[in-house]
């Protein structure tokens, strides 16, 4: 959004992009480009949602779409890619640390040998296709379903509908890449988990040596998180901060970060919210480690476990626990608001909420 807000000076305009963009699940510049970083991938101009997958984000519940915001949206995508739905500058090699990261974010693929095309249709399941005889870049529209990773290095691609078959248009090769670097975030105490679904709100994190103590603290119900906040009203930046511990204080997690999002929706608010959010990111990240097979330390069967939670703002406090349902999208700052009530839903355990 912040591309396009350089082209567009109306809220109301700004607003029906955004919605357009949000159902279709997209961030960057990059995540609508063609594989090749040239030009617009013209999936994106179509009346209804992208069918792929560009991140690993969280999405709030969608807003209603009508045709004048995609109107709105087609007019961004010509300033954005001015030359005929190119850009002025190729975008350059994407930085990607796994193979995971190559195939999980992109849903169509070309063989090495340019034999085939794959649709990743999901985490299990992917669509084949054969090239058409004679044929430099159509494909058979007629697929295989596999429920297995295809082999050999895979090129990203773009492709389209044509003439009842399927046309590639462009392709890239992954770029080698530097091995990665160790990333604290996923070192917890004396545990490595996965990295939290809202990276944000684990920018900065500390543990203490061991969190064996604190892991059955919160299976026992007598774990406790702490959180503050700070927002700076003349920059518009907010942060927050949170630390989940033990009721002796002698193992524990820390962490937190700076909100992403526009200048203008930032408020102290939004950063209380932050807080709450960033200890269910961090429980939830605990929660996905434990679901093999050291799940006996964090779940059970017929017991629920609480978790007190002190805080001094109220308002941001009482959304913890609160109904989903119930939670409309003209509220304040809704992205958050979902996405905590969200995370929580998928958490074993039950907040206590206690206003200091």
């Amino acid at each position: 959004m912040a591309a396009v807000s350089q082209y567009f000076n109306s809220t109301a305009a700004l607003r029906a992009i955004n919605r357009v963009r949000m159902l279709h699940g997209v961030i960057n510049v990059s995540d609508i480009t063609a594989a090749d970083g040239r030009a617009l991938d013209q999936g994106f101009l179509v009346s209804n949602a992208f069918e792929g997958k560009r991140n690993d984000h969280i999405w709030p519940s969608q807003h209603h779409v009508v045709s004048s915001d995609y109107t709105l949206w087609r007019k961004a995508m010509e300033f954005l890619f001015p030359d005929n739905l190119h850009l002025r500058q190729v975008l350059g090699n994407w930085i990607i640390q796994s193979d995971c990261e190559w195939t999980d974010n992109w849903d169509w693929f070309l063989s090495a040998d340019r034999e085939f095309i794959y649709f990743r249709l999901d985490s299990r399941t992917w669509h084949r296709f054969s090239k058409l005889p004679y044929a430099h870049r159509g494909y058979h529209d007629e697929f295989l379903e596999m429920h297995v990773h295809p082999t050999g290095d895979l090129c990203q691609a773009t492709v389209c509908s044509r003439d009842g078959s399927i046309h590639l248009l462009s392709s890239v090769h992954r770029a080698a890449a530097n091995p990665p670097a160790d990333n604290i975030q996923h070192l917890v105490g004396n545990r490595v988990i996965r990295k939290p679904q809202l990276p944000w709100t684990m920018s900065t994190l500390q543990t203490s040596p061991s969190i064996e103590g604190l892991l059955l603290a919160l299976r026992d119900g007598a774990g406790c998180a702490i959180s503050d906040r700070s927002y700076y009203p003349n920059e518009k930046v907010g942060a927050a901060a949170w630390m989940i511990i033990t009721p002796d204080g002698t193992e524990w997690i820390e962490g937190g970060g700076v909100l992403l999002c526009p200048a203008d929706v930032q408020n102290s608010y939004r950063s209380e919210l932050g807080e709450q959010v960033g200890i269910a990111s961090c429980l939830h990240c605990i929660k996905q480690e434990f679901n093999g097979q050291q799940t006996s330390l964090l779940t059970t069967c017929d017991n629920l476990r609480y978790l007190a939670i002190p805080c001094d703002n109220l308002g941001a406090l009482n959304k913890v626990g609160s109904q989903r349902s119930k939670t409309k999208p003209t509220l304040k700052s809704f992205d958050l608001i979902t996405a905590l009530l969200d995370t929580w839903n998928d958490i074993p355990l039950v907040a206590r909420p206690q206003h200091v």
